[in-house]
């Protein structure tokens, strides 16, 4: 159980770690662009780590998992962030 707890924090810490330093960078040239990169790497990563040290070995179909994982958090980065995008659009445009 504290492995278990072990890897979730460290995944977790990696994923947060990662995401504020590409949203951090990218903010500064393109206001929409930093959530969307900062999310499907961020993501990515949560996800490739989780699934490989979480079910690695158990013999269960744990990478079609991930990509449904990985796939349902990219579906909700679109339904999210898209509105965003479209309100940041007008910020854009010079006056």
């Amino acid at each position: 159980a504290s492995t278990e707890i072990f890897s979730r924090s460290l995944v977790g810490s990696v994923r947060c770690v990662l995401e504020t330093d590409i949203f951090d960078r990218l903010r500064r040239e393109n206001l929409w662009m930093a959530p969307v990169a900062s999310s499907f790497v961020g993501s990515l990563v949560d996800t490739a780590l989780f699934f490989s040290i979480a079910f690695d070995g158990t013999g269960l179909p744990w990478v079609g998992w991930g990509l449904g994982d990985f796939c349902a958090k990219l579906l909700m980065v679109g339904v999210l962030l898209y509105p965003f995008r479209l309100l940041t659009g007008f910020a854009d445009r010079p006056a």
